[in-house]
């Protein structure tokens, strides 16, 4: 519209970029990428050996912690028919609960990303990320600082890089019974009521899982100064600084698929002798 208030029917039309995405290594993350020294072989495996050294085909980092006691109480309410809590030295016995022996698995995962050339000054500076197994679909066990719906970020430790610290794993909590036959008594079909219900527990946390993961070129926390002289300042002669952590451009989500397994002892050449859940 010009000054005589004429609109023009045919505007030049113009484009505003406020940046853009950064992207995540495929090829560098966690499971997905290619393993350490082997290029081209993918990472996408974890076979836990709960016993000994770990299996030769194991690709994704993990560390056993033994001796891990839980109390397995039934509860008819829950969806496997019990729950499994911590034993807590100096705490009186639960009702109904019997003590179970096992081992804490840790992962540790690694991400990696890359700003874009036409943005060389916003690298990916936070995650967020959620593992979802076949066994639990809607991830009802959100664990260590990952995100059902992608909306919680974690700063990352280096510009486009978080390879994950001891506070940050994935960890989970498996019965020494797994890593060794028999394991029918674990199985959904299994005439043992307590073992069924504990197979049924520990089966969420493994077996077929998607890694779902976006980086951010923003932390949480991360301000910007609008300086005085400019509309959004009323200071006269300083800075005024706003949030704009939750405003910094995403990655596309990218969706890996993985496995983790419990092997079986393996008496020949370090093969496993089953993989759990197989079911």
């Amino acid at each position: 519209m010009d000054e005589h208030r004429r609109p023009d029917i045919n505007p030049d039309t113009y484009e505003l970029i406020g940046g853009f995405r950064p992207r995540t290594r495929e090829d560098l993350t966690i499971p997905g990428g290619d393993v350490v020294g082997n290029p081209g072989d993918v990472a996408d495996t974890m076979v836990v050996a709960l016993f000994g050294t770990p299996f030769p085909e194991n690709e994704i980092p993990f560390t056993v912690t033994p001796g891990v006691q839980k109390w397995f109480i039934p509860d008819p309410g829950a969806d496997c028919g019990g729950v499994l809590i911590d034993v807590v030295d100096g705490e009186p016995d639960p009702d109904d609960g019997v003590r179970q022996f096992g081992a804490v698995v840790s992962v540790n995962l690694k991400f990696v990303g890359e700003q874009d050339q036409r943005d060389p000054l916003s690298p990916v500076k936070a995650w967020t990320f959620a593992i979802f197994s076949d066994k639990d679909p809607d991830n009802e066990i959100e664990d260590g600082r990952e995100s059902r719906d992608l909306s919680f970020f974690t700063d990352s430790p280096l510009p486009n890089e978080w390879e994950f610290r001891p506070e940050d794993s994935i960890t989970f909590w498996v019965p020494f019974g797994l890593g060794s036959a028999p394991i029918d008594d674990f199985h959904p079909d299994s005439t043992d009521p307590m073992l069924r219900s504990i197979g049924c527990i520990v089966s969420k946390r493994l077996g077929n899982m998607t890694l779902l993961l976006r980086g951010r070129t923003t932390s949480n926390f991360e301000e910007y100064a609008f300086y005085a002289g400019t509309r959004k300042s009323n200071v006269s002669g300083g800075v005024t600084k706003v949030q704009i952590g939750e405003f910094g451009r995403q990655s596309t989500r990218t969706d890996v698929k993985f496995w983790f397994f419990i092997g079986g002892v393996g008496a020949v050449q370090g093969v496993p002798d089953y993989y759990w859940p197989n079911f």
